[in-house]
């Protein structure tokens, strides 16, 4: 009983590290901000077998201090988020939000 009791300890604890170290790196994603321009817009899939098919949206974008960057997006959400976004669009992502807004370009 003394085994599995420490084991289970030992699990919950490494459990609650893993947690704060993932909770700490998304804290600092957030809290960067920039703004970019769209390069390019590809919609791609990952075949993981057993039919389990992953679609998404690869986009690429140059930030205004010339970091070329890239996110992907699932083809689910993607409407939702970036409907008609195509490159030369702008991306702002303001400090302490989760994502990127979209700021359509005139045509």
């Amino acid at each position: 009983m003394g085994e599995k009791l420490g084991s289970l300890l030992l699990g919950l604890a490494a459990a609650g590290v893993l947690s704060a170290i993932i909770m700490m790196a998304q804290k600092r994603k957030n809290r960067d901000a920039w703004s970019g321009t769209v390069s390019s817009i590809e919609r791609r899939s990952a075949d993981y077998g057993d039919a389990n098919t992953r679609e998404f949206f690869l986009v690429r974008y140059i930030r205004d201090d010339g970091q070329i960057c890239s996110f992907e997006c699932e083809a689910s959400s993607y409407p939702f988020w970036y409907k008609g976004m195509q490159p030369g669009d702008r991306l702002v992502k303001p400090a302490g939000a989760g994502m990127a807004q979209r700021i359509p370009t005139a045509r």
